[in-house]
């Protein structure tokens, strides 16, 4: 699957460039990938200089049991609450790569605002006034077996209707993490 979709991202490039059409805008936003971090660590993709982070993604490997069954889950997708201008992502149990996507300009850095830990229900982030809601994410202690296995999913990431981030863990305990601008 990923040689596919690897094969077709080159092909659309070239394509592209047969055509005239520069393959990336000036005006585009930079994706900067993280390294990949070892099982169960966080890897953190950093804006670089004259750049504003708006937004992130992952790339993950998850743990597989003996049965093919997938035994891991994200714990981590979100701002970094330790450096705002950074998206990080980690595994239960695999490995996984943050990808941080940052907007061109030298405005002001993103501020992240955390909801509370809740277990089984709704944590939300909400921006303050005067700022925006850019983009969020989660952090959570899931809930395992007796193995270590993740046997639990996140059931609700997304932006609320109040310009606040939601987050909700099925079992576990889930914590919302907002991106917010002016």
């Amino acid at each position: 699957m990923r040689t596919r979709v690897a094969a077709a991202l080159v092909a659309v490039a070239a394509l592209c460039l047969a055509a005239g059409t520069p393959a990336i805008a000036a005006d585009q936003p930079v994706v900067v990938p993280g390294p990949v971090a070892p099982n169960g660590g966080i890897s953190r993709a950093t804006c670089p200089a004259g750049t504003t982070l708006v937004g992130g993604g992952y790339d993950a490997r998850h743990d597989i049991n003996g049965l093919n069954n997938v035994i891991d889950g994200l714990d981590l997708f979100a701002p970094d609450w330790q450096n705002a201008n950074s998206w990080v992502a980690a595994m239960h149990s695999g490995q996984v790569r943050a990808v941080a996507m940052c907007a061109k300009g030298n405005g002001p850095a993103p501020r992240v605002v955390a909801g509370p830990t809740v277990k089984a229900d709704y944590s939300k982030a909400t921006c303050p006034a005067g700022t925006q809601l850019l983009a969020g994410g989660y952090t959570s202690a899931p809930a395992t077996n007796g193995l270590g296995q993740y046997v639990d999913d996140v059931d609700t990431n997304s932006p609320g209707t109040d310009n606040s981030w939601l987050a909700k863990m099925a079992i576990g305990t889930a914590q919302a993490l907002a991106l917010c601008g002016s």
